[in-house]
């Protein structure tokens, strides 16, 4: 099973995560957010994932979700 990260898991990062997971079986690995509170919520809302609070504390993994506003883009990539 491929593992997946997901940066920025507002609304629609947390819907599209959840997808993944039930249909292309994913595991959700790692979640990241700007706050540890959202964070701390996305993983609680997908019953699923480690909550992260620095880039640097996420893992390696097959696959990437980046959810993040379209102005933090380049920032986060």
């Amino acid at each position: 099973m491929m593992k997946l990260n997901i940066i920025g898991c507002g609304h629609v990062g947390r819907v599209f995560a959840a997808l993944l997971q039930r249909h292309a079986q994913v595991q959700i690995q790692d979640v990241l957010n700007r706050s540890a509170a959202s964070t701390h919520a996305a993983v609680a809302w997908l019953a699923a994932g480690q909550a992260c609070y620095a880039l640097s504390q996420l893992r390696p993994a097959q696959l990437w979700l980046i959810g993040v506003s379209d102005d933090q883009i380049a920032a986060t990539a």
